[in-house]
């Protein structure tokens, strides 16, 4: 039977900065300041390689940063993430 590919100690330690994933000043800073040269490289691909008006789906987002800048930038984003938090 396959176990999938969640890690659950990965899992546990992203749930547990939960609660300070936004505080751009926090322990995801580095991701923080990395994620407007992030989403614009993502929304110059899938703009030249599908157009205006694509959905996206951030498998992964985390507390959605990615997602978020995306969906600001015009994208209908859905963001899916194995944590609760």
């Amino acid at each position: 039977m396959s176990q999938g590919s969640v890690i659950a100690e990965e899992i546990a330690r992203f749930d547990a900065l939960a609660a300070r994933w936004w505080d751009a000043r926090g322990p995801m800073r580095p991701l923080h300041m990395l994620n407007p040269v992030r989403a614009g490289w993502v929304a110059q691909r899938v703009r030249r390689a599908k157009g205006e008006g694509v959905s996206i789906l951030d498998v992964g987002c985390g507390a959605g940063l990615l997602a978020e800048a995306l969906a600001k930038d015009g994208f209908a984003v859905t963001g899916l993430d194995a944590g609760r938090r």
